[in-house]
């Protein structure tokens, strides 16, 4: 049984257990921000957090520690560079284009970084796996709604 059908089976059986468990791994997000008619603008707080490494390094994004282009001050100096902010899908290639933008938030800055050297660009590959997951998502909503599943049941996972 392919997982796509188990996870419709467990629709069926209203079993929510593995829906719950990959709506916290966001394999399922976008059916999620598709219940709640949110959209997802960006992938994660890239320019909302700050990161202060061992050294007193400052960066904006776990992932970026160590990266000087991305470093943005220091403990002893305080910030030196401006915080990019708000780094949404309409600023992002291929992201403003996209049909699955607002289900998807774009794609991770440090993957885009390391595959393009920029972290405007989507990077590829996980731009092809997260619109297959959404595709994934749609069809399951599509299931749910087909088979009179409780969609209030859905949200409430």
């Amino acid at each position: 049984m392919s997982f796509l059908n188990s996870l419709k089976k467990d629709l069926l059986d209203g079993n929510f257990e593995l829906f719950s468990f990959l709506r916290r791994d966001m394999s399922l997000s976008a059916l999620y921000y598709f219940l709640e008619r949110k959209k997802n603008v960006r992938r994660c707080p890239f320019d909302d957090q700050l990161v202060i490494n061992s050294d007193g390094s400052i960066t904006s994004c776990l992932y970026m520690e160590g990266i000087d282009d991305y470093c943005i001050g220091n403990i002893k100096d305080g910030i030196t560079k401006e915080i990019t902010h708000n780094i949404t899908t309409n600023y992002r290639k291929p992201c403003v284009d996209c049909w699955a933008k607002h289900l998807c938030g774009g794609t991770c800055f440090y993957n885009s970084y390391l595959s393009n050297n920029d972290i405007l660009p989507a990077d590829e590959i996980e731009c092809i796996i997260k619109k297959h997951l959404i595709k994934h998502c749609l069809s399951l909503l599509a299931f749910a709604f087909e088979n009179n599943i409780s969609i209030q049941s859905l949200r409430q996972v």
